[in-house]
């Protein structure tokens, strides 16, 4: 529940029940009560203010909620940092019927998370449907790139301090929750049969090749030394991404081609996170893959540029965090190729010689033995 002001400079003085955006929260001499946090986020990013006094917040956590629609857009990453809260939402208000509407590139990542009741497609006349019949509406689109508040937050605590929640004590509770069944995991493991890697007799490196955004991006001439030497040390590797045109396979010898997986464009989402769940480590770069090899707790290198690892993975144990430099200091730049090149200089100084080696330590440090790589749910 939010006290929310509508300043005369910016709207004048609105008519009794009038609203200067939806139906939903009227405002009476400029001041408006608004019971969900889905219509006060959309209010305050119009001009008004949350004016909400000390007595409110103590309410909002006596409320027990029957219904609760959460909004998870943005990128796949994105999409699963709204897991926590979703379940600590459900252990929170007992017998609650949760809602979610990811984006559609990432509705496949949510399939059989427990403490989901029910995905719907994000489109207006589900939208506007839902939301008017939920007790509580959560948008948190917009926390790790766009909201001034919370760009320098974790994005998973910035959920729970959205929904006025007290953050788990325990790490393991901070993840993502994601299911990967043995049927995925069997149909997985005779795939990559047929391209002669033996998940209970071989080592397996799987290697994000891609990122949403370019500047984030490791070098392909990088990632194909890395392989290379990978195969050197009797390790399998494969290809995860979602390009079609990664084209580096061409650049391997017959021997080393026999020993590398190129998945990229080839397989779906579900397809890639039972590989990684196959995998005795996976190196990734700022990506869903890196979240999703930490929801299915599985050991990882990964590769930071643009970002500090710091707002990433607070709660992630299996990982090794290798921080490129070149520039001083991270940019935090989402959404452009660097401004200094391409590849970016603070993923091109991060040397294949510093991921091998980290790539064979977290190996040692976390041992998956073969029957921890069987496909099991």
């Amino acid at each position: 529940m939010h006290l929310l002001h509508a300043p005369y400079s910016r709207f004048g003085n609105l008519p009794n029940g009038h609203s200067p955006l939806c139906n939903e929260v009227k405002f009476y001499q400029n001041y408006a009560i608004s019971t969900k946090q889905y219509w006060t986020k959309t209010l305050l990013n119009t001009g008004c203010v949350d004016v909400s006094p000390a007595s409110f917040l103590e309410m909002r956590k006596k409320i027990k909620y029957k219904n609760c629609f959460v909004f998870a857009r943005g990128a796949i990453g994105d999409s699963m940092w709204c897991m926590p809260i979703c379940k600590a939402i459900k252990e929170n208000h007992p017998g609650c019927y949760i809602v979610v509407s990811p984006d559609p590139k990432a509705v496949s990542v949510w399939r059989y998370v427990p403490y989901v009741d029910h995905l719907v497609p994000d489109t207006y006349s589900t939208i506007n449907a839902v939301v008017k019949t939920c007790d509580q509406v959560f948008d948190f689109s917009g926390i790790a790139t766009c909201i001034p508040k919370y760009k320098n937050m974790d994005p998973i605590d910035a959920t729970f301090d959205i929904a006025g929640l007290e953050p788990y004590k325990e790490k393991d509770r901070m993840r993502p929750h994601l299911v990967c069944t043995a049927d995925e995991g069997m149909q997985m493991q005779a795939k990559l049969m047929l391209e002669k890697v033996n998940v209970k007799t071989d080592k397996i490196v799987s290697i994000a090749v891609e990122t949403s955004t370019p500047n984030r991006n490791y070098p392909k001439e990088h990632i194909l030394d890395l392989t290379k030497r990978l195969i050197l040390s009797g390790i399998k590797v494969v290809w995860l991404g979602e390009s079609k045109d990664f084209g580096q396979y061409e650049k391997l010898s017959e021997y080393e081609k026999g020993c590398c997986v190129d998945f990229v464009g080839k397989i779906s989402l579900r397809e890639a996170m039972a590989v990684i769940n196959l995998s005795d480590c996976v190196v990734t770069q700022n990506s869903s893959l890196l979240i999703i090899a930490a929801s299915l707790n599985i050991p990882q290198v990964t590769l930071f540029g643009a970002f500090s690892f710091k707002q990433r993975v607070k709660y992630y144990e299996k990982i090794h965090v290798i921080q490129g430099a070149a520039c001083g200091k991270q940019c935090n730049e989402h959404w452009t190729e660097c401004m200094y090149g391409h590849p970016a200089p603070c993923m091109r100084s991060i040397t294949p010689d510093k991921v091998i080696i980290a790539t064979k330590a977290m190996m040692m440090k976390f041992p998956r033995n073969a029957e921890a790589r069987m496909a099991v749910e």
